[in-house]
């Protein structure tokens, strides 16, 4: 009889777990567990969140436009600033050629001779200025206001015009150049 009550009390145990009996997890287990899921959380909500509480500060192009708006800024204006945007680009690649190429180009443009002209380079955080380095915060700040001129590399060869900015994208097969002759109211890439 003795048998029977211990086949009871288990069929009593099985019944009050709902019959899932399963292992059992040791607090050191259990505490793991804790842990894993709490680096987890915190992992997905500092991914998910990290852009919105501080986001990378990036150029006012302002909203997409025309070219003759752009160039009439230009003719307008005093200042220009040229940026050429080399991040992701491998240091010896014809993608970085063809940016600096083109970013020389424009530089000496007749129709931006009038202009007192900024020129820096970006590569991740680190902006390369005639003067020396400079985070891409200074740089960014230092260009606010005036109009941009933005070089950088893509798959396909591109320009586009905002109120504020002119952005030219440039492929390794590239042939042409980059200028500008705003008195006469043309653009050639």
């Amino acid at each position: 009889m003795a048998m029977n009550g211990k086949k009871n009390n288990a069929k009593e145990e099985n019944a009050q777990d709902g019959g899932k009996a399963g292992p059992a997890l040791s607090g050191g287990q259990k505490n793991m567990a804790i842990l894993v899921l709490a680096v987890l959380t915190i992992s997905i909500g500092a991914y998910l969140f990290y852009p919105v509480l501080f986001p990378k500060p990036s150029f006012d192009l302002g909203n997409p436009s025309t070219s003759d708006a752009f160039f009439t800024k230009i003719q307008d204006s005093e200042y220009a600033v040229l940026v050429f945007n080399l991040s992701g680009t491998p240091e010896k690649s014809d993608y970085r050629d063809k940016v600096l190429q083109c970013g020389v180009g424009l530089a000496g443009s007749s129709g931006l001779a009038h202009l007192n002209k900024t020129i820096f380079a970006l590569e991740g955080n680190i902006c390369t200025t005639t003067s020396g380095n400079a985070t891409r915060d200074e740089c960014i700040k230092g260009s606010q206001g005036k109009p941009l001129f933005i070089l950088q590399a893509g798959v396909a060869d591109l320009t586009q015009f905002y109120d504020n900015a002119m952005v030219i994208t440039v492929s390794p097969t590239y042939n042409s150049s980059c200028s500008i002759n705003v008195l006469n109211d043309t653009a050639s890439q």
